[in-house]
């Protein structure tokens, strides 16, 4: 827990420095901190970037959940949650990581 609310700091601190103005949040799921990549601030509202495959990892370690136990919930509970203009963008990073 500790970690996750050190990442959240953070990210907040990022998000702070980069392009929020006017009072603008972004919303960042809890206990997916380690999820984050970066910030679109290309739709208006400014909303975090998650990574699908960091946030299903993060999910089976601290679930702990088997890999399609976890895949299902994050399905379901994470991508599928709509919190209004600034839900968070999740992407498809493993394919990236790996190349690099």
């Amino acid at each position: 827990m500790r970690q996750n609310t050190r990442q959240r700091r953070r990210i907040l601190e990022i998000i702070e420095n980069t392009c929020i103005e006017n009072g603008d949040t972004v919303q960042i799921p809890d206990g997916l901190e380690g999820a984050f990549v970066g910030i679109d601030a290309n739709a208006g509202m400014p909303r975090g970037v998650f990574s699908r495959e960091l946030a299903i990892e993060i999910l089976m370690r601290d679930g702990p959940m088997e890999y399609e136990d976890a895949v299902e919930y994050y399905e379901f509970n994470v991508a599928g949650a709509y919190v209004g203009e600034q839900t968070p963008l999740w992407i498809h990073t493993k394919a990236y990581v790996t190349t690099l």
